[in-house]
């Protein structure tokens, strides 16, 4: 989802095709690069950022567009060197949660204007909502097909693969093998010692 939208973005006619642009996702308080466009040359984003660590971090509590360049105070971009004289900072945000942020490098003769920044902070907003639902749809599927307790697929998801792999299998005409394996005693390992501790032998 985020590389697509970053294709959307360098092909709109606001933006250059050469304009490098990034997207980071906030996870326990850490910038992770999710996706990247147009690096190359020796110059490619960093896979992890801390919030204070870069101008686009440290904005994010704000909420909007920031546009920064290299004559501010604290400018620091978020590559082992500069990649461009300036840089917008697209805050993803979920109404007051903070999920990540965009950034989208500009050349030196670049010129702001209202129209530009009203696309950038429709844009932020489109792929904030973009993020939220695929997580949304994520949880979901991981809620419907995998055991809550140990993580390994549920017996939904056994029985749909187990189906593809028959099929593979009739179609190789080859064999399949299936161990089960059976826990004998845990009622009274839960009723002895707890409910957790039969979890924890799970």
């Amino acid at each position: 989802v985020c590389s697509s939208d970053l294709k959307v973005v360098s092909e709109s006619g606001l933006l250059s095709l050469s304009h490098k642009s990034t997207v980071y996702l906030l996870e326990d308080n850490v910038l992770k690069l999710q996706a990247s466009q147009n690096f190359g040359q020796g110059v490619e984003a960093r896979n992890h950022l801390e919030l204070d660590e870069c101008v686009c971090g440290k904005n994010l509590k704000f909420g909007r567009v920031i546009y920064v360049s290299t004559d501010d105070d604290g400018y620091l971009g978020c590559y082992e060197k500069l990649v461009s004289e300036s840089v917008y900072c697209l805050p993803l945000m979920d109404e007051e949660t903070s999920l990540g942020v965009m950034t989208l490098h500009m050349e030196k003769d670049h010129v702001r204007d209202e129209e530009k920044e009203s696309f950038l902070d429709a844009l932020a907003n489109t792929l904030a909502n973009i993020i939220v639902r695929k997580q949304t749809e994520a949880r979901l599927y991981r809620l419907a097909n995998y055991d809550y307790l140990t993580g390994l697929p549920n017996r939904v998801l056994f029985y749909e693969q187990l189906e593809v792999l028959l099929a593979v299998k009739e179609a190789e005409n080859s064999a399949l093998s299936l161990v089960l394996v059976y826990m004998d005693g845990l009622e009274e390992v839960n009723n002895s010692m707890g409910f957790h501790v039969g979890n924890l032998l799970i």
